[in-house]
């Protein structure tokens, strides 16, 4: 425990929006970044380690001072130019002979604690934010006495003078939008729309880079103690706190401008639990931090002869929003969603509390985080989940396209025609995972644990025959080209033929998801495969995963631990679509917001006369959905709602598509305000 980690308390609200002139606001941040530094100003590294307080700051039009205070008093100081070269150096502690060099900063720490600054403190907030630095458990900031090195800009700086550099600017082109981009960094996200192309690749280099909707600050959490002091130094303030675990989000909700971010990716061990033992479950377990992969978690728990149920997305963290989300997954269909798993919940409340929800302690916190959504009732720290032996596993990965099949028509008919011979595979606990356009259908996996790629070819063969049958003979088992594979684990199978192709996956610029109800698909499916065919003449895309998460064969070997809050109408789909328009980083950025209007004003409106009351999964749609309450809660709301004002009664916690979302709105600053 930090001796100084601030003992929280609940203290009213008393402004309606939080505070985004208490951090950097982008357009003071871009004025600071473009303008002569001030002398004395303090943007240099400082901090507090092992009772040694730091502070460097600029002297001069060339030259840096630095000072360094001892616990008993004595000061040090030295002075340097922009290379680093030694130019004076005073300290009582040093008698003599002075030394040839600076001083060294600090050794830090097994585990190292930083604020990532995001943007520079002013004079009139540098003491503040230096009060939280000492409420960090081993806290340093690291910073630089270049004033273009100083703020740490949206990675798409290095795109826009005075950062251009054209060979990193060309290097971070090739890879914009990808995981290993955005996951690593603090503030970096995913959701191209919320990037809205203040700093990217793709503006001319002269633009200036601004924050926009980045966070301004983030603490790189290690401990709940930094996660307490993050949310105390918020609400004493009346900061937007975010909390970003790997970025993955559809809705920008790992992000805020003027924020404070709370960022998980480094608190992310995973621990087996072999011997798990309650009134609910008694066998083998994992804990997972909320920073930990699912991957990571997936290679763990087969190291250790178990398969965990884990996103197929591999950077996609366990316990964060996919969990809390529900969770669905290649596994799906013989150990149910994710959130059926969850065995208990660790999280820390907006007064600070860290408080544990199992089915039999706190049950109505399990319920609501175990599919009821993300970062709304607190920050969740960890959670502990059922895992099930190793088994053999095997994939089938096949396409077609209108080439193919012999023409448009019997390319459709063949869409047909594989939806519904899916049903009997996907009965059987097998999982889907596709994408179809007007021109191909790319199947990356038919997941089948605890079959043999032999027992996989004999179940898949009736599809083909259907396959064959609507297209005239063109397509065969040897025109689809169809890779079988078998492992004697998932993570095996999977490391080997999926993760590849998922972590080369990018965001659009906008998209929506709805399920397909398993009912239409069993009585009559006529008028949704005309819609289905009429959005993708429209130039649009699917990505789609199926499944039956109430077949028998999973009610046998893995009902849920207990009730949650997943969504009803997930658990009774046939499967979940993407619907995504086709986008290019070439395109006038207005095109993002003329393809979101679409979206919600034709393309949706389509698919829901076909297929009324369909819904979306909640954390794969649109944040803008017309009835978010409905669509993503499917009757759940009601209750979560009661839990949310009971674990967060000021709405301190909140994102745009979760539970007490329409406690708030935006003003014409950007600020989040009660509504």
């Amino acid at each position: 425990m930090n001796s100084n980690a601030v003992r929280l308390t609940n203290t009213p609200r008393t402004d309606k929006c939080f505070d985004s002139s208490s951090a950097p606001i982008p357009d003071r941040f871009a004025t600071v970044v473009q303008q002569e530094v001030p002398d004395k100003l303090h943007f240099g590294w400082t901090g507090n380690l092992n009772g040694v307080c730091m502070r460097k700051e600029k002297v001069g039009t060339s030259l840096y001072g630095g000072q360094r205070v001892w616990n008993g008093g004595e000061v040090e100081t030295w002075s340097e130019d922009i290379t680093g070269t030694l130019h004076e150096f005073k300290s009582p502690r040093k008698r003599g002979i002075q030394p040839k060099q600076k001083p060294e900063r600090p050794a830090m720490a097994t585990y190292e604690y930083f604020i990532k600054a995001l943007g520079a403190p002013s004079r009139s907030n540098h003491g503040t934010w230096r009060r939280l630095l000492r409420n960090l458990s081993k806290a340093t900031v690291f910073q630089l006495p270049s004033p273009i090195r100083t703020f740490r800009m949206p990675v798409g700086s290095v795109c826009h003078y005075p950062n251009y550099d054209e060979t990193k600017c060309n290097e971070l082109t090739k890879t914009w939008g990808l995981a290993q981009t955005g996951v690593p960094r603090p503030a970096e996200f995913l959701a191209l729309y919320f990037q809205n192309n203040t700093c990217t690749p793709f503006t001319p280099s002269s633009t200036r880079c601004v924050l926009g909707n980045y966070a301004s600050y983030s603490i790189d959490a290690r401990s709940i103690d930094d996660v307490r002091a993050g949310i105390s130094f918020s609400q004493k303030h009346n900061i937007r706190l975010v909390i970003k675990n790997s970025g993955h989000d559809f809705y920008g909700q790992s992000t805020g401008k003027g924020a404070l971010s709370l960022w998980m990716h480094n608190y992310n061990k995973t621990t087996m639990i072999h011997d798990y033992s309650s009134s609910y479950y008694n066998g083998p377990a994992l804990h997972v931090q909320t920073g930990a992969e699912g991957a990571a978690a997936g290679a763990h728990a087969s190291a250790e002869g178990y398969t965990v149920v884990a996103g197929s997305c591999p950077t996609v963290k366990m316990a964060g929003g996919y969990l809390g989300g529900g969770g669905h997954s290649y596994l799906s269909g013989i150990y149910g969603f994710a959130a059926d798993n969850v065995l208990e919940w660790e999280m820390v409340t907006a007064d600070g509390e860290r408080v544990v929800a199992t089915p039999t302690q706190n049950a109505d916190l399990y319920w609501a985080l175990s599919g009821g959504g993300a970062g709304t009732y607190g920050v969740v720290l960890s959670a502990t989940v059922r895992v099930f032996p190793n088994e053999v596993t095997s994939n089938a990965a096949f396409s077609f396209s209108v080439g193919q099949a012999g023409g448009v028509e019997e390319y459709w008919n063949a869409v047909s025609a594989f939806h519904q011979q899916l049903k009997p595979l996907l009965d059987q606990g097998m999982v889907a995972e596709y994408g179809f356009t007007n021109e191909t259908l790319v199947v990356t996996g038919v997941m089948a644990p605890g079959q043999t790629s032999d027992s996989l070819q004999s179940s898949l063969q009736p599809l083909v025959d259907a396959l064959t049958a609507k297209s005239c003979s063109q397509l065969t088992a040897r025109s689809l080209a169809m890779k079988l594979a078998q492992a004697d684990s998932y993570y095996g199978l999977y490391k080997a033929e999926i993760e590849s192709h998922l972590a080369g996956l990018v965001f659009p610029a906008a998209m929506a998801g709805r399920f397909v109800p398993r009912k239409i698909m069993d009585v009559d499916a006529t008028e949704l495969d005309r819609v289905l065919r009429a959005v993708a003449d429209r130039g649009y895309s699917y990505a789609v995963i199926a499944l039956n998460a109430l077949n028998p064969v999973r009610n046998r070997t893995a009902p849920p631990i207990a009730p949650n809050a997943v969504q009803p109408n997930f658990n009774g789909a046939y499967s979940s679509l993407m619907i995504s328009p086709q986008w290019s980083n070439s395109l006038p950025w207005s095109e993002a917001q003329v393809l979101q209007d679409q979206l919600l004003d034709e393309i949706l409106p389509m698919y829901d006369a076909a297929a009324p009351d369909a819904g979306g999964y909640k954390n794969e749609a649109n944040w803008a959905e017309k009835d978010i309450k409905k669509s993503f809660y499917a009757g759940t709301y009601e209750r979560l709602e009661e839990i949310k004002k009971k674990m967060d009664p000021s709405g301190f916690f909140y994102g745009m598509t979760s539970v007490g979302f329409d406690r708030f709105e935006w003003d014409s600053a950007g600020r989040l305000c009660k509504a």
